[in-house]
């Protein structure tokens, strides 16, 4: 019998990672992001707090 661990090793194994491929944002329901998305400037451009404390 095989132990949690030896079994997640054994299923990580035969995993193989996906291409990315572009994709309009509007297309992209249900995808994954395969890299960071960095804001070109601050929204909204000063500081706020939905609450104080």
């Amino acid at each position: 019998m095989l132990t949690v661990e030896e079994y997640l090793d054994r299923v990580v194994a035969l995993a193989t990672p996906l291409p990315s491929e572009p994709c309009p944002v509007g297309s992209g329901f249900g995808r994954v992001l395969d890299e960071d998305v960095v804001a070109r400037f601050a929204v909204p451009p000063f500081d706020n707090s939905a609450m104080d404390g």
